[in-house]
């Protein structure tokens, strides 16, 4: 019962291209029913009635208790109105598009208003049984007939859901995880500025120059402290200890370098010019997930090239296997989205996909000192 309290999707598509094409399938069958079904009893009139149904899928995703209501209450009413005055309640074969209509209401709609519909389905079977009863296993059959895409919707509303949440919990734990290494960032420079005040203290009684030394290192360490945090964009992150260690970074690279899973990784030469913490942390770790998404997927690879650019004002890091994929994580797997949220919150991004020639290749482009706030 809980699917009933849902609130309808928000942001549902309005008309994308295959709904035109939709209904031009709809109207095509409609036409040839109205050519070809000999059977069919006041053949103008229903005909009529369908086609003037039809516009009813272009609004199935936005108003789609409305547009199913429409559906349902008039071909219902047509069904009874040639039971009574025809004796043959029935109608045109066409209008069993419905179905869609019902897709689009457990896929989109509010679940209010799904329960209003299968108030609908109830009244539309009652009445059915009342002008033509064929049986327990014919109604039981047409229920079934209807739940099915209703079923089919609610199953992709949820699958979709489930991904978008998972999403969400990625993108949330990538936050965390940057806040983390900032807040042990912090903490390391200013152990030392800390310790560089007391040196300074103990020898500027005896030795006053050699505070000019240690003033010039705890201004050093305090201006990298603040970059770090300027580039940094607000995130929470959950308690624990902090290290009072530099996160890996830009220089750490090279340590990904050597035999992985039978893959020689290769790291080309580094930059020297040193990022911002924040940055270089970004850069270590999406070149660790590449690699070890290479290292995982990339069948047939024998290796893997790490290189990281000096741009001026930005860095490139690009990795390339030369293995084929042959899972689905060539697309946006969860580690990727991790990656790529960590790099929009510093002013970058992050491109994957088949390189020419063969191969998988990740492009990460990230500005030297991030974000400023």
């Amino acid at each position: 019962m809980e699917f009933f309290n849902e609130p309808a999707v928000s942001d549902p598509p309005h008309r994308v291209t295959r709904d035109w094409f939709l209904v031009a399938a709809v109207l095509f069958a409609a036409v040839m029913e109205w050519i070809f079904n000999d059977e069919l009893i006041w053949r103008t009139w229903h005909m009529g009635l369908v086609v003037a149904m039809i516009p009813t899928l272009l609004w199935r995703r936005t108003q789609p208790l409305l547009m199913l209501a429409i559906v349902f209450v008039l071909t219902n009413l047509s069904l009874l109105a040639a039971a009574i005055f025809a004796e043959v309640p029935d109608g045109p074969y066409t209008a069993i598009f419905v179905v869609f209509n019902l897709y689009a209401l457990f896929r989109w709609g509010s679940g209010r208003h799904c329960l209003m519909a299968v108030g609908l389905i109830l009244a539309a079977t009652l009445l059915n049984m009342v002008i033509d009863y064929q049986g327990i296993g014919e109604v039981i059959g047409g229920i079934i007939f209807v739940l099915i895409p209703a079923e089919a919707g609610a199953v992709v509303r949820f699958q979709q859901q489930s991904a978008e949440r998972a999403e969400a919990e990625i993108r949330s734990t990538e936050r965390e995880q940057i806040a983390r290494e900032l807040h042990d960032s912090v903490a390391h420079h200013v152990s030392a500025i800390a310790i560089q005040a007391q040196a300074g203290r103990r020898v500027a009684a005896t030795n006053p120059e050699a505070v000019i030394g240690t003033l010039e290192a705890i201004e050093e360490a305090a201006a990298r402290t603040l970059s770090d945090m300027r580039s940094m964009v607000g995130s929470l992150r959950d308690g624990g200890d902090a290290e009072l260690v530099p996160q890996q970074g830009l220089r750490e690279i090279a340590t990904l370098a050597g035999e992985k899973g039978g893959i020689t990784v290769v790291v080309r030469d580094l930059p020297e010019r040193t990022p911002s913490t924040a940055v270089g942390a970004a850069l270590f770790r999406i070149a660790q997930e590449s690699v070890t998404n290479a290292v995982r997927h990339a069948a047939g690879a024998s290796t893997v090239d790490v290189e990281v650019s000096d741009r001026g004002d930005s860095y490139r890091l690009t990795v390339r296997d030369n293995g084929r994929r042959v899972t689905e994580s060539n697309t946006a797997g969860y580690g990727l989205i991790g990656m790529a949220e960590r790099a929009r919150l510093l002013g970058g991004s992050i491109e994957a996909g088949p390189a020419s020639g063969g191969g998988w290749l990740v492009t990460a482009d990230l500005p030297m000192q991030g974000v400023r706030a």
